[in-house]
């Protein structure tokens, strides 16, 4: 990756600051002066943002989504123009990408787009984007994940540390237990890599759009369901199907065994989570299950309501 990937985003990319500290960067959604920022970035007080020209201009949260910690800031009107980033449709294992930091872009590449994390204090599973970066982690931390055409493919919230747990112990995005990660090593291949994880982009044009709607609200899809792994036979057990929820409308019930969603075999609770967070509120997916050992279809129309986690069950 050259430098013209850089010149294509810095214009849409702001350091925040603390204090006269740097805490991370932001990146500009909409010329009316909305910034998408990690939460880690924050502080407790007023936040400040160093415009391109030097100047510095006070921000203010207008809205957090809790289920990934992207936060929403504004600005006041300025006269200078603003560059929006748009976000990618895609994101590809191999694909180089940089991270935006205070102290300029770190660069590095996309190494899979299949990895899960639990997010906190959602609790919450998610499809994450594995990264190699050029850096330390604290130079990593809160940034902004752009592509080559200066779109934005992540947001990146935590990285490894030098550690030799087992790949499904490795801490994720946010700080929760992560699923399909690489060892872990301080010095990830040749000089010094670092392994770091993002939510894709996928998500953040939910997040991205929810922002800039009317309402800043962000809407994670939902069918109603509680569920757990099965003991026995494999697959997952709905424990809970909500009353009036599109599950019990379209006939599931409590005790079915889910088998496949889409055509995709479910293989426990944690991939079940991922495949229904993937889902676009508005559709319909189809379940199969298994009840009183007969196999059945469900078309189940996904909505956008809260969710919750209970200590023994995933609610989606």
């Amino acid at each position: 990756m050259d430098g013209t990937a850089w010149e294509r985003a810095q214009g849409g990319i702001l350091v925040l600051e603390h204090l006269g500290v740097p805490t991370g960067v932001a990146a500009v959604i909409d010329e009316r002066g909305l910034l998408l920022a990690h939460k880690t970035s924050l502080r407790t007080g007023p936040m400040a943002v160093r415009m391109r020209d030097g100047s510095i201009l006070t921000a203010t949260v207008v809205a957090q989504d809790e289920v990934t910690q992207a936060t929403l800031l504004q600005i006041p009107p300025i006269r200078t123009e603003l560059r929006a980033l748009s976000v990618a449709l895609t994101a590809r294992a191999g694909e180089r990408v940089l991270a935006a930091t205070p102290a300029g872009p770190v660069y590095g590449q996309i190494a899979g787009t299949d990895r899960v994390g639990q997010m906190r204090p959602s609790l919450r599973y998610l499809p994450l984007s594995e990264v190699w970066l050029e850096a330390s982690a604290a130079t990593q931390s809160s940034s902004v994940l752009v592509n080559e055409r200066g779109e934005i493919v992540g947001l990146l919230g935590a990285s490894l540390a030098e550690e030799t747990r087992p790949a499904a112990q490795k801490e994720s995005f946010g700080g929760g237990a992560g699923v399909g990660a690489s060892a872990a090593r301080a010095n990830y291949g040749p000089g010094s890599l670092q392994v770091s994880y993002a939510i894709g982009p996928k998500v953040m044009k939910r997040v991205v759009d929810g922002f800039r709607s009317p309402s800043r609200e962000v809407k994670h899809p939902t069918v109603g369901i509680l569920f757990r792994m099965s003991s026995g036979a494999g697959g997952v057990i709905l424990d809970t199907v909500l009353d009036g929820s599109t599950a019990q409308l379209a006939g599931l019930r409590a005790g079915d065994r889910v088998l496949t969603v889409e055509g995709k075999t479910i293989s426990d609770s944690v991939q079940l989570a991922v495949v229904l967070f993937e889902a676009t509120p508005g559709s319909t997916i189809t379940i199969a299950y298994e009840r009183d050992g007969q196999t059945k279809t469900a078309k189940v129309r996904v909505t956008s309501q809260d969710m919750v986690l209970t200590s023994r069950t995933i609610h989606l």
